[in-house]
């Protein structure tokens, strides 16, 4: 007599379980992928519990000036920079239009006071297909 066969998960629609770089049947043995073009697991990445403040009593205490200044990265542009200041950007409409563009377009109104924090940041920079700037 033959048994009748039960349709594969496969055949409901369900997808496999495991993929290549999947750890799910590694039994506790991490098996290495032959490229390394395998996207990380959660457990590759960096583990957060050796940074300041993770304990009670760290977090009670707060860190000292010389740590807070050890984490510090140093600013992209400094003033006198040879970057060029953007300014105000405006809309083509003045932004009294509908905005139908797909993509965020702006012109430099030539504004140079009043401009906020972000507005005062913004530079141009040059790429590698533009000319040097004289």
């Amino acid at each position: 007599m033959i048994e009748p066969q039960s349709p594969s998960p496969e055949d409901d629609g369900i997808p496999g379980y495991a993929d290549d770089t999947s750890t799910a049947e590694d039994r506790g043995v991490r098996l290495t992928s032959p490229d390394d073009s395998a996207p990380a697991l959660p457990v590759d990445g960096p583990d957060l519990s050796q940074a300041f403040g993770v304990t009670e009593a760290q977090s009670r205490h707060g860190q000292s000036l010389s740590q807070k200044l050890a984490r510090e990265e140093p600013d992209r542009f400094r003033p006198g920079d040879d970057s060029e200041h953007v300014g105000r950007l405006v809309a083509p409409d003045a932004g009294s239009g509908l905005d139908d563009e797909a993509e965020s377009i702006g012109y430099d109104s030539g504004e140079q006071e009043g401009l906020s924090a972000e507005e005062a940041a913004m530079h141009i920079l040059p790429t590698d297909a533009d000319p040097p700037l004289d």
